[in-house]
């Protein structure tokens, strides 16, 4: 049976349940925001994580498992959750490793990926690593403030993953760069004809370097190819 997470009590009495393995880290209660450390296992007054409470046979069955969906039969084995009383077979519960009610405090947390030999914090607590420096920050952090690397996102990542984002970034410079310049200068009405026609050379060339950066780079890429049009139709009708 998959070991179940640690379940203890606040100090303003709000239960919590913290991932199997996670005793000694820093975490936040989710009612109050009081930093803590994660007790033992078992070191919290008792307040562990329960078993299934094994139901008398028959006294279940027609009820529906919370894990399979499908009614309990004479002769299977079943239990109840200890804290939100809800039914399941006995492998169900047992394959699981807890109650699948959401929201109930015997939920068995999902487990944490092996690593894989950098430095990676799960970001449960405050914390974790810069994977350039290696210095701790905040877990929310996507800019390190040591040595000024910035994230993606605030996801945890190794120095694996974080140089081969930072080639990727510096690849993908030119096509920033450029973009911003085509916008520049498509503003600029005598040169939209030669920016229209080399904007769509460039578009086409660049489409997939284009795509791979969005957000604000790309909108000014199409924006300027779609300016640089409107100002052609303009000196053409002002021509003839």
């Amino acid at each position: 049976m998959p070991e179940q997470k640690i379940v203890f009590e606040c100090e303003c009495g709000q239960r919590v349940g913290a991932p199997p393995g996670s005793a000694g880290r820093r975490a936040r209660c989710p009612a109050c925001g009081r930093a803590f450390t994660v007790p033992q296992r078992g070191a919290a007054g008792g307040a562990e994580a329960e078993g299934p409470l094994d139901a008398e046979p028959g006294s279940l069955v027609g009820r529906v498992c919370s894990v399979c969906q499908t009614p309990i039969d004479h002769g299977q084995a079943a239990c109840l959750c200890p804290a939100c009383r809800s039914p399941y077979h006995r492998e169900c519960w047992d394959e699981i490793g807890g109650c699948a009610t959401y929201g109930c405090d015997l939920m068995p947390q999902p487990a944490k990926p092996a690593d894989e030999g950098g430095p990676r914090s799960e970001a449960w607590g405050d914390d974790k690593t810069c994977p350039k420096c290696g210095q701790e920050i905040r877990a929310a952090a996507v800019k390190c403030r040591f040595c000024r690397a910035s994230f993606p996102s605030a996801v945890p990542m190794t120095r694996a993953e974080y140089r081969e984002w930072s080639d990727q970034q510096a690849q993908l410079g030119p096509t920033r760069t450029f973009a911003i310049v085509l916008f520049s200068v498509s503003l600029i009405g005598c040169l939209a004809p030669i920016m229209f026609i080399v904007g769509l050379v460039w578009l086409k060339k660049s489409h997939d370097d284009l795509k791979r950066v969005g957000g604000v780079h790309q909108v000014l890429a199409y924006f300027g190819v779609a300016l640089s049009a409107v100002y052609s139709l303009i000196l053409l009708a002002l021509l003839f």
